[in-house]
């Protein structure tokens, strides 16, 4: 026990001193080690996972965060990521799973209707994941991700032009809405519009 406990305080202090000289990828190998000395502390995965994500190794991050998960079943932050990274895969079914379990454990996440509304459009749903719209507006009515998912239910109507003034309209009224602004740009790229 004392030799796992001294190769884990030596793992740490080495992820310590890689973030601190901004080293991601020797931060990676620290928390690896880490984990191989402790493996039953959810925070030491959900680093993990972060650096993960930094380094843009999604598959890592992943399975990082469902360690964390079998260790900690009622984190939101861990659930929330695996619902994104899920549904990012493409990987619908799981997103779906993933988002009944967050819902469980905090039924008010945006996260919810939001995976629920994108899992319903790439299914070709389109009534579903405008109810999925509706109640992500509800949750969150300033937020910018309900009007992209709308946007992009109507793209996949054929309705360009309804889209591109839907997301005009929210970036005038809130203009530091990123998110709807990038999702803007890109219709015009894929319209060649600029």
């Amino acid at each position: 026990c004392d030799n796992r406990q001294e190769r884990a305080q030596a793992a740490y202090a080495q992820y310590q001193a890689a973030v601190v000289n901004g080293d991601l990828r020797e931060a990676r190998r620290a928390l690896g080690a880490l984990v191989l000395a402790d493996d039953s502390n959810a925070g030491y995965w959900i680093e993990l996972a972060k650096v993960s994500l930094q380094l843009a190794d999604f598959s890592g991050a992943y399975e990082a965060f469902q360690r964390a998960h079998e260790l900690d079943r009622g984190n939101v932050e861990v659930l929330t990521a695996m619902t994104q990274l899920a549904l990012r895969s493409g990987n619908l079914d799981v997103a779906a799973e993933n988002a009944k379990q967050l819902e469980l454990v905090a039924p008010s996440n945006p996260a919810v209707p939001l995976t629920n509304g994108y899992v319903a459009l790439r299914r070709g749903n389109f009534a579903d994941a405008e109810r999925q719209v509706a109640a992500l507006e509800a949750l969150s009515p300033y937020g910018g991700s309900g009007k992209v998912l709308q946007s992009r239910i109507l793209m996949a109507q054929g309705k360009a032009d309804a889209a591109v003034d839907l997301l005009r309209k929210q970036v005038q009224q809130q203009p530091s809405d990123a998110e709807s602004l990038r999702a803007l740009a890109s219709i015009y790229e894929l319209r060649e519009q600029w």
